[in-house]
């Protein structure tokens, strides 16, 4: 028979009373008249209550527990030589409040410390690391107003919109801290390292625009009062950028494989090679990366009309010049176009970027040898990223999103889809603990009792 510490015992009586009052009820004929989901509700309330209990008992025992400690120095090398017990602090669990008591440790003029919220690795704020951690999980999903009933649902905890964007950006504080301290584990020798690099728009609050973008859309007209007109913009949005590294196989191919005009050549294309070891990164950065079809397909509209399917055939023959290596021919082809057709300045700028675009990146343009040597030319699995980190969720019917907001949704979501969540989040605790807590002793080391 195992003996047991009676404070232990006396520290767990009011869960002993609280368990026996949901047996009871279950016990009871009004628990027998309930159907199986009503019943499920009610256990579900007191069984949150019980854990509740169950969790405010254990802290009772650590504060019954808690012994005063000799020496209790900070970082700065002061001691705190008084020792005040029964100091309480709130802290909101996934299963309800809680109060701490704990030891203060204190000197005239100094801040007061307490090693037990150290050992406990306590936030600053009143949330646990189970909210916070429950509201990073359902923020990178959905929006924060649906993040506010998700976190009810799961723990019964009513939170603002504005504190569950708070826990997320909290929560993402240690992403890039956590990859740069990751070692990646190395591919196979044959294969390519690929880096490529997309940008997806974000719209933002007016206060959390870069002051160019905020200057355009204070100083923009519209030819329409309702709507705007083709080429206008808004001028509210920011540039999310969205990186993947991943690893490859090299596929040698030839342009004919990549736009194959028969349907002989579509049959016979060899396949380009595909990723693997992926890693994707996203941030609200400056503008980003347009890709040559977009801009062959934008300056196509210069001179057909939308729609118009021998469109086509003009990318296609230009798109093929360029996997060819001759990206400057086409830039004075097309401008040359441009003049033959007696387009006004107004009338050209999609064709001039195109060409100020192939002409200012040709030497980055080398098809042909990345062909060749088997490398990745298509543009799918960064287009993927952008789709499935930015868009999927910053895209949501009226979202508009503050800098800080928008850079913890991005954050979060990448280490989801990275399949790198739990691993962050011990590093993330661990940081916190570092942070909050180990920084205020000498040595860097919370005191304990011997």
């Amino acid at each position: 028979m195992v003996a047991t510490d009676a404070p232990a015992l006396a520290a767990f009586g009011s869960s002993r009373e609280r368990f026996e009052s949901v047996l009871a009820f279950l016990e009871s004929a009004e628990a027998a008249k309930l159907g199986h989901g009503e019943l499920e509700t009610a256990l579900e309330q007191q069984g949150r209550e019980l854990l509740r209990q169950l969790y405010q008992d254990h802290l009772d025992l650590r504060a019954h527990q808690e012994v005063r400690l000799q020496e209790v120095v900070d970082v700065q090398g002061v001691g705190r030589g008084a020792a005040e017990a029964g100091h309480e602090r709130c802290l909101t669990t996934v299963f309800g409040d809680v109060q701490v008591r704990r030891i203060a440790y204190r000197s005239r003029g100094h801040d007061n410390l307490y090693p037990a919220d150290g050992v406990l690795n306590l936030p600053t704020e009143k949330h646990s690391h189970g909210l916070r951690r429950l509201a990073a999980v359902e923020a990178a999903r959905d929006s924060f107003d649906a993040t506010v009933e998700a976190v009810h649902r799961a723990s019964g905890q009513r939170m603002g919109k504005r504190q569950v964007e708070g826990l997320a950006q909290q929560a993402a504080a240690d992403f890039v801290a956590f990859y740069e301290a990751r070692q990646r584990p190395a591919g196979d020798a044959e294969d390519l390292v690929v880096l490529s690099c997309d940008g997806k728009g974000v719209i933002m609050r007016h206060d959390a625009l870069r002051p160019v973008t905020a200057e355009a859309a204070a100083n923009a007209t519209t030819k329409l009062p309702t709507r705007l007109s083709r080429g206008e913009k808004r001028n509210r949005k920011s540039m999310a950028e969205v990186g993947a590294v991943y690893d490859a196989t090299p596929a040698p191919r030839t342009p004919s494989d990549i736009l194959p005009a028969t349907d002989e050549e579509r049959s016979e294309a060899a396949p380009g090679p595909s990723a693997k070891a992926k890693w994707l990164t996203a941030s609200v950065v400056d503008d980003a990366a347009f890709h040559v079809l977009e801009y062959l397909w934008a300056a196509a509209w210069c001179f057909y009309k939308e729609g118009d399917p021998t469109a086509e055939g003009w990318v296609r023959k230009h798109a093929s010049t360029v996997l060819a290596g001759r990206a400057t021919k086409v830039a004075g082809a097309i401008r040359r176009a441009a003049t033959k057709a007696g387009l006004d300045p107004l009338e050209r700028p999609s064709a001039e970027r195109c060409a100020v675009y192939l002409t200012n990146k040709a030497r980055y343009l080398d098809y042909p040898t990345a062909l060749k040597e088997g490398w990745p030319i298509a543009t799918g699995v960064i287009e993927g990223a952008c789709r499935h980190l930015v868009k999927d969720r910053m895209d949501l019917t009226g979202a508009r999103w503050g800098l800080d907001g928008a850079e913890a949704v991005l954050k979060l979501r990448a280490l989801r889809s990275n399949g790198d969540f739990d691993e962050y989040w011990r590093y993330h605790l661990a940081r916190e603990r570092e942070r909050l807590h180990e920084s205020r002793y000498a040595n860097k080391v919370i005191p304990r009792a011997a």
